[in-house]
């Protein structure tokens, strides 16, 4: 094999290697484009879910903390409380999950408000409290705008970079 055999073939595998990187950059890219537009359309459900049940639990009743225990999820520890409270001659059971940081606020025995939907008494929220889907949601829209805005100054920087 002589010299210039041997840096074609060499040459023809270097734009070979060059290409696949591309294409996995490519691959790379989409992946993290399309997974921040499913977070942002997840994020926008959580939202709107949230606002749903600001509109529509219109209704204050008391519920009494029934029972109140730690859980763990997926690594986690929360406290779960269990209320109960009757609306039109029927009782009704919402188990609420807190952070163990809010364990010391709420007692078996406690009275609080609850906001529920006259039509579904069976959604409810606390009546000091926004519905953590408003949180989630809006969390998850800003993480998915700060991937698309890293993206974007990636793509923008790549060749300075």
């Amino acid at each position: 094999m002589e010299f210039d055999d041997y840096y074609e073939d060499t040459f023809d595998n270097y734009k070979y290697d060059n290409s696949r990187k591309d294409h996995l950059k490519l691959f790379i890219r989409r992946l993290i484009i399309e997974s921040a537009v499913i977070v942002s359309l997840l994020g926008v459900v959580f939202l709107f879910y949230g606002l749903y049940l600001k509109c529509y639990c219109t209704e204050s009743v008391n519920a009494i903390i029934y029972d109140a225990h730690m859980g763990t999820f997926e690594d986690s520890d929360s406290w779960y409380a269990t209320y109960i409270f009757n609306y039109d001659g029927n009782y009704y059971k919402k188990v609420i999950s807190y952070s163990t940081k809010l364990k010391d606020n709420y007692n078996i025995g406690d009275v609080t408000e609850l906001m529920i939907n006259p039509t579904n008494p069976e959604q409810s929220y606390l009546a000091d409290d926004i519905p953590s889907h408003i949180y989630t949601g809006i969390g998850l829209i800003v993480f998915s705008i700060l991937m698309a805005i890293i993206m974007w100054v990636y793509a923008k920087f790549k060749n300075h970079i």
